[in-house]
């Protein structure tokens, strides 16, 4: 398991080492992922700061595997704040059509469109 970062031993927010977030999330050690994604979202001031994604991501990931979509929904809303770093399009298509079928009391498509977003998500370096 990657050592846990100077950084993040500091108090630093988990943005700063997300390299080694990624690390535990890759490695599969989803307790440990969700614990320090967790800390990493407490460690930011205020909710909606632009590199929140960083541990939203992971987040994510860890509500869908658990299949908690709930918790994946509430987390996805997050990263569409006006106020986070602007994801690529086709990403942010995806996750919009994520809540709008969450909001339409279709789970499985909102589901389905979390999985899609997933793989996207790590190809494109975020998860």
């Amino acid at each position: 398991m990657p050592r846990k970062p100077w950084l993040l031993q500091r108090g630093w927010p988990i943005s700063d080492t997300s390299p080694w977030l990624e690390g535990i999330w890759r490695e599969g050690n989803i307790l440990e992922a969700h614990k320090h994604a967790q800390a990493g979202l407490e460690a930011f001031d205020v909710e909606g700061e632009p590199f929140e994604w960083t541990t939203l991501w992971p987040l994510i990931g860890i509500a869908v595997v658990q299949q908690q979509l709930a918790d994946a929904i509430r987390y996805v809303r997050m990263l569409l704040v006006s106020e986070q770093q602007r994801l690529p399009d086709t990403l942010t298509a995806d996750l919009e059509q994520t809540i709008q079928a969450w909001d339409s009391d279709r789970a499985e498509r909102a589901y389905t469109k979390l999985q899609e977003a997933i793989p996207l998500a790590q190809q494109m370096g975020y998860l």
